[in-house]
């Protein structure tokens, strides 16, 4: 089954984010496929996109595999701004992520229950020039059972976004990535509620839950009782040589110590 130009431009434009987020376009032709349920060629792929272009409604970037955008509308402009008065950027929900980890989801979720676990910043630690490589948070759990030999050694990536980064497929896409290194991804998405972007919520959860994602939304950012998982992330079988590499890169020497202590037993 195909699809025409005009049906791939219009979903083009549904599928980029409004804040203006570069996606790469082989990204994009993914993305496209999926939701359109058809192959997209690369002829019809640029005829769509220049038919934007030439709109005024999408930006092209240069650079290896190339990149579009969305280009900024007054409603964008004004939810950035509106955000920014809001206060409740990435950076300043970060310490609320971390407080959260460290406590409530070790108690809600099931496959953290029992584990004794350890909460790293890796947001801005490791490979440069490597798309969706770096995690907000990575969670290292540790489970050891009365009967069962052995441990239970884990690794949890989690994607902050703010009010209206998470509106788009990209987001789920960016938490779906990061699991190359680890055994569970995560998206966490601060909507509050009565936002714009909460029409976008259940389009968001079918997409975590179709791709073994978890997803935590977070309605008032420091009133943990407002925070609901949504979906619980499913296993990846991810190379146990990929997932000692990462944390050989994105942990410090003293982080790695920590986690040589606890498998030996020590508390966390």
């Amino acid at each position: 089954m195909s699809a025409s130009i005009d049906d791939i431009a219009k979903q083009m434009l549904v599928l980029l984010p409004e804040d203006g987020t570069p996606v790469l376009n082989r990204v994009m032709r993914v993305m496209l496929a999926r939701a359109l349920s058809a192959d997209i060629d690369e002829d019809r792929y640029i005829a769509a996109r220049q038919a934007l272009v030439d709109r005024g409604e999408v930006g092209v970037q240069p650079g290896p595999g190339g990149r579009l955008s969305r280009k900024p509308r007054g409603t964008t402009r004004q939810a950035r701004r509106q955000e920014a008065s809001d206060g409740w950027t990435e950076a300043r929900l970060m310490p609320c992520l971390r407080k959260y980890l460290n406590g409530p989801i070790q108690n809600e979720l099931g496959i953290l229950r029992g584990a004794k676990c350890l909460t790293y910043d890796t947001s801005s630690v490791g490979r440069t020039g490597v798309q969706w490589a770096r995690p907000d948070f990575t969670l290292i759990s540790v489970k050891q059972f009365k009967f069962l030999p052995g441990i239970e050694f884990d690794v949890h990536s989690f994607e902050l976004k703010a009010e209206s980064g998470g509106a788009s497929d990209l987001a789920v896409y960016e938490a779906l990535a990061q699991t190359r290194f680890t055994n569970f991804g995560y998206l966490v998405w601060h909507l509050p509620g009565g936002s714009r972007f909460e029409k976008k919520l259940s389009g968001i959860e079918k997409q975590c839950s179709q791709h073994g994602i978890g997803f935590i939304r977070a309605h008032e950012p420091q009133q943990f009782e407002t925070w609901d998982i949504l979906v619980e992330p499913a296993r990846k079988t991810t190379p146990s040589a990929e997932i000692d590499l990462f944390l050989e890169e994105r942990l410090q020497d003293q982080q790695r110590r920590q986690i040589r202590s606890l498998l030996n037993g020590a508390p966390a």
